[in-house]
């Protein structure tokens, strides 16, 4: 590790698959939304519960 040819493994995988460089941003930045489970849906904190109507399309109850 203390020879001037080593090259850390990380450094190794990141070239090989073309790590960001000298590339220049264009347009505006995107707002993203990522799925969480952390997120509340129903004021009451309840899990919704389904049931099968007649026509065998679930519905919630």
């Amino acid at each position: 590790m203390s020879s001037p040819l080593y090259l850390p493994i990380a450094d190794e995988i990141a070239e090989r698959l073309d790590r960001p460089g000298d590339e220049i941003p264009q347009g505006g930045q995107w707002t993203v939304r990522i799925p969480t489970d952390l997120v509340r849906l129903r004021p009451d904190d309840r899990l919704p519960r389904w049931v099968q109507n007649a026509d065998g399309d679930w519905v919630e109850a």
